[in-house]
This record gives structure tokens, sequence and C-alpha cells, in this order.
């Protein structure tokens, strides 16, 4: 997956982990040219950036918020990301959170 942005000049490239490190190593060791895939990128370049900043920022800069699980959500909205769904010894459905110990009877639900 191509989750690397580099922007030379007002391009942008993507590309994977494995060719983010051959072009930085290629960097390092003097190279003023380095071919990746059907592509010859300079070496002097303005960002080098993973995706997932690019996405947290805009998500920051919708009001949204990151749970401890990771996922964002809207600024007032519930998370319920750290909870599941179990079936009670009478037979009503009820959220619980994520840690919680099933009794005996109890039955959670898919």
């Amino acid at each position: 997956m191509k989750n690397w942005i580099l922007t030379i000049g007002i391009d942008k490239f993507y590309l994977t982990e494995k060719e983010k490190v051959f072009y930085l190593e290629s960097i390092d060791k003097g190279a003023k040219y380095i071919s990746i895939g059907d592509k010859i990128l300079g070496t002097t370049f303005q960002t080098l950036i993973n995706k997932s900043v690019i996405e947290e920022t805009k998500a920051l800069n919708e009001g949204k918020k990151q749970c401890e699980y990771g996922k964002w959500h809207d600024k007032n909205a519930s998370c319920f990301c750290g909870t599941r769904w179990i079936m009670s010894i009478d037979g009503v459905a009820r959220e619980v959170p994520h840690n919680y110990e099933l009794s005996e009877g109890e039955k959670e639900l898919k």
C-alpha cells in the first residue's frame, strides 16, 4: 500500500514503505536521481509524509476527536468502540464494556 506522499516541487508521488526506504537510502549514498518503478525522482524534496498524518490533520480540522481505540468520531458523538453486546439470562440484549466478564447464562452476541 502506498502510504507515503513525497512532494517534489508541485508534484506528489505515492510510495510504499519499501520504496520510501529505498529512496532515503539512495539519498544517503549520494544519488542525484532515483529510479522507482516508472519514475525517476530527484533528491530535493519538500515533504515526505505518511498519509495518516494528513488524515489526522483533516479530522482535527473538522473538529473530530480520536477515541482510545484509534477511531475518529464527531466532536459530540458518543464512542461505542469499547463496548460489546451480550444476551442476558432473561433474554435482554444489552451493551457492556469491552472488559465485562460474562456471568453464568449470559452469551456474547456477534
